[in-house]
Order: C-alpha cells, then sequence, then structure tokens
C-alpha cells in the first residue's frame, strides 16, 4: 500500500496529564486533544537546539530556566483545544484553550504531545525490523 501524501497545516495529537485533587495520593488523570501548527523541520530542531542550549542538558518539561522559553513555543504551536470539562459539563473552546496555557502541567502535557506526535509519526508509521 502507497503512502498517500497530503500538505498539512495542522494536526492533532493526544495530551495526557495527571493532576492533583484535595485528597493525598488521589489524582484526576485524563486526556484532552490538541490541534497544532504543522512546524518545518528546521523550526522544531531549532527549538530543540535552542533548548538544550538553555538548559544544558534539560528534556523538555524540566524546571529550569528554558521553561519561559518552552511556554513560549507552547502559545506559537497550540490551535485550539478539546475535551476538557468543568464541573458543569463541557467548556467553550476558548475557556479550554486558556485553561491549558494557564496550568503548568497542561501546557507541558500539551508539549510532549507535539514532541511525540511531530517527531514520533514516522517510527510508529514504518514496519518493525527483523529479529535476528
Amino acid at each position: 500500500m502507497s503512502l498517500k501524501y497530503t500538505a498539512i497545516t495542522t494536526f492533532a495529537g493526544t495530551a495526557f496529564a495527571s493532576l492533583p485533587t484535595d485528597k493525598p495520593g488521589v489524582y484526576n488523570e485524563g486526556s484532552f486533544t490538541c490541534h497544532f501548527n504543522y512546524l518545518e523541520d528546521a523550526d522544531v530542531n531549532t527549538f530543540l537546539d535552542d533548548l538544550q542550549a538553555l538548559g544544558g542538558d534539560e528534556q523538555p518539561g524540566k524546571l529550569g530556566k528554558s521553561l519561559g522559553y518552552q511556554y513560549a513555543f507552547v502559545k506559537r504551536i497550540l490551535v485550539s483545544v478539546e475535551g476538557i470539562a468543568g464541573e458543569s459539563g463541557n467548556l467553550p473552546p476558548e475557556t479550554q484553550f486558556d485553561i491549558v496555557l494557564s496550568n503548568q502541567t497542561l501546557w507541558l502535557a500539551a508539549l510532549k504531545a507535539f514532541l511525540e506526535n511531530r517527531n514520533g509519526a514516522p517510527a510508529k508509521n514504518s514496519k518493525p525490523s527483523q529479529k535476528r
């Protein structure tokens, strides 16, 4: 079967998050869908290179001087969010977007989803190598 190439400007990914609750050791775990701007390889590589330069051997999501840079990158790539509900049910899309950008755990989950989906897609689509 041939690969059908379609030029895209955005793509979707699932972010997984675990938020603390008012009970010790109990977490609110779930997922939400993020829609991202599709960036060319050079832009993603520049982000990763700059991130490493800012934090030495820091990885995305670790606390350090690069956290502000990671947040700015998320603001650049995140287009919309869906799948976040409030106590009374579904929230408007704009509110969900604002919640993600205002909560460090959630925007870091979005960044992880971007990197996994953007950089991991070729590996997931390729056939596994034969065992020797």
